[in-house]
């Protein structure tokens, strides 16, 4: 019988648009990522996450296979997600560190498990909720910038705003152009901190989003997640002394 779901068993890993290692990475997974399996292979399996609808290439050792039961016992059960910008598990493959928006499932305070194996979390979890908006903009600052990136070591606009709201519960699309169909429409004069701005470049297609972190200010990732003066022309880059993107729209997800 072939493969149907698993869970992602590492830190992080890579969707890729082909089954090809020099293929282009769309997306990433985080530890605890449920899939459903789309074609099952060696080393190449296609899946799709089911927190986001994301589907990609990744390689099969990657990931722990679960039947059918499993996955939906699981993707139907409120795990935590993790606060902390690094954790450190300890399962069967030793010492591993997982990131800010990872996923702990059946965390029972002092172990998790992907499919029968136990992972024991050696640091205290932070958990964490609207109010710590900005110690979890502030936890990326400084992380590069990476197409398809979902982590501290490199992660995109949309990433950044998916994986900051993923860790205090709501569940947004991957994309920036599908983000902006999400939430509440919001005046600029009506605009509050954490708020999600939307941005265009030299076309009408969306491109970039960021998260107002106050009245005239955004975080968001450009060569690296920084903070920038935003209005409404766009946001204004003080190193390059020109505004690099086009305000397009407002969204209020809280």
């Amino acid at each position: 019988m072939s493969n149907t779901h698993a869970i992602c068993q590492l830190a992080v890993c890579p969707l890729r648009a082909n089954a090809s290692d020099e293929a282009e990475m769309v997306s990433q997974l985080l530890f605890g990522d449920y899939v459903t399996i789309l074609t099952d292979g060696k080393p190449w399996i296609k899946v799709i996450n089911h927190s986001d609808g994301y589907e990609g290439w990744m390689d099969f050792k990657q990931v722990k296979f679960i039947d059918e039961k499993a996955f939906h016992n699981g993707v139907n059960t409120a795990h935590p997600i993790v606060g902390n910008p690094q954790l450190t598990l300890i399962g069967p493959f030793g010492n591993m560190i997982v990131f800010l928006g990872s996923t702990l499932p059946y965390f029972d305070g002092s172990t998790c498990k992907i499919g029968a194996d136990d992972y024991v979390v050696a640091e205290s979890l932070k958990l964490v909720n609207a109010q710590d908006l900005p110690f979890l903009c502030q936890s990326y600052l400084n992380a590069p910038y990476l197409w398809g990136g979902k982590s501290l070591f490199g992660i995109d606009c949309s990433g950044l705003t998916q994986n900051i709201f993923k860790s205090i519960g709501i569940q947004v699309p991957r994309d920036a152009s599908q983000q902006v169909d999400f939430g509440e429409a919001v005046n600029w004069t009506d605009r509050k901190p954490y708020d999600v701005v939307f941005f265009t470049t030299s076309s009408t297609k969306i491109t970039h989003v960021g998260i107002l972190v106050n009245q005239n200010e955004i975080i968001h990732a450009h060569g690296r997640v920084r903070i920038d003066s935003c209005d409404d022309t766009g946001i204004y880059n003080d190193e390059q002394d020109q505004y690099t993107h086009k305000f397009h729209s407002l969204k209020r997800w809280l």
